[in-house]
């Protein structure tokens, strides 16, 4: 598969775009998910990925369920991994 025209983006990205929107306080919201604020931050950053158990925690705290999070994060690792085929291939 060309990944050329494929674009993913961390998990992070969208759990900071609606921390965003909803005007969330990252660490009120870490802390009442039973998280450290740290730990948010670490996957918004892209440093830290999502977890079955971190996504049953974004469950509670968002109106999604743990699946659809662990659905973007499997999305996010495909499309690294093909990325990493398509650079160790050789070229004639």
């Amino acid at each position: 598969m060309n990944t050329q025209n494929v674009q993913a983006d961390h998990p992070g990205r969208i759990l900071e775009q609606m921390i965003i929107d909803r005007k969330i306080v990252r660490s009120k919201m870490a802390m009442d998910i039973g998280m450290y604020p740290t730990q948010i931050t670490d996957i918004v950053k892209g440093r830290k990925d999502i977890s079955p158990v971190i996504a049953l925690r974004l469950e509670n705290a968002f109106d999604l369920p743990a699946e659809y999070w662990l659905e973007q994060q499997m999305k996010y690792d495909l499309f690294k991994e093909r990325l990493n085929l398509e650079s160790s291939k050789i070229n004639p």
